[in-house]
Parts: structure tokens; sequence; C-alpha cells
């Protein structure tokens, strides 16, 4: 992300159910080499969609103010390995994905008819998840 971006990532923050697993935080941080911040309500992205229908032109019952709000608590996962080891690693893996190619063969191939509209839903979420990080990048920290 990164390098796509043009940002050098200080930390990943994360949410959702996958986040309540202590071992997958901690190997993210591992692997990546930065902090990982887990929110203390691990599904931040339906607050935010709540929060902004709540506080909509006409609706009005949330303030987005940031004295309204309150501090937000988190869990900082921070590396326990060396760029070494982390190198390493990544070369393991990539041995791996590469002995594991061509595993199937014709026989195994069972052809499934992809649903056109089973995409959006993963689109959507990527789409505001870049759109978030991106603002938060913008917005002055306080």
């Amino acid at each position: 992300m990164g390098k796509d971006s043009g940002i050098p990532l200080q930390s990943l923050q994360v949410d959702g159910g996958m986040t309540a697993n202590q071992l997958l935080m901690q190997l993210q941080t591992d692997l990546l080499g930065i902090s990982v911040v887990r929110p203390s309500m691990p599904e931040t992205t339906a607050l935010g969609a709540a929060m902004a229908a709540g506080a909509a032109e006409g609706v009005g019952v949330w303030s987005l103010d940031s004295k309204d709000l309150s501090n937000i608590t988190t869990d900082t996962f921070n590396p326990c390995i060396r760029e070494k080891e982390r190198d390493a690693r990544f070369i393991r893996w990539k041995l791996a994905v590469q002995r594991s190619m061509h595993w199937e063969t014709a026989e195994d191939v069972v052809e499934i008819q992809p649903c056109p509209l089973s995409t959006v839903p993963g689109g959507i979420f990527i789409i505001s998840s870049l759109a978030m990080f991106m603002l938060s990048e913008i917005i002055p920290h306080r």
C-alpha cells in the first residue's frame, strides 16, 4: 500500500471480526514491520456508517463535532521479529506458493459461473476504506 500510494505507512489500522484473533494481529505486524492498531470496538466501519447517517442533514441524531466524540481506546501490536527474519519468511512463503502451482488437474476443474454483482460489496468496501485512509492523511490530527 505504501508503494502504491507513495505515502510510507507508519501503522495499519484494522477492524472487523478477525481482529479478535491476537495471533493474526501479531502475524500482521511482524510480517509488515509496522504497528497494527486495533480499536476496542471492532466494527468501526459499521460505526462510521451509522455516525454518518445519524449526522445527515435533517436527521441530526449524532454530532460529528470532535468535542462531542469520546476517545477511542485501542490495542497496538508492535513487530517482534527483525527485518532479516521477516525477509526470510517472505522468501519461504514465495517458495511455498511456487511449489503449490499447477497442482490442479483438468479433471479437478469445475466450471463456476461468476455472478457479476458478487464483486460490488467488496469493491464498495475497498473504495470506501481507501477514501477514509486518504482523508485521515489529509485532515489535520488534533
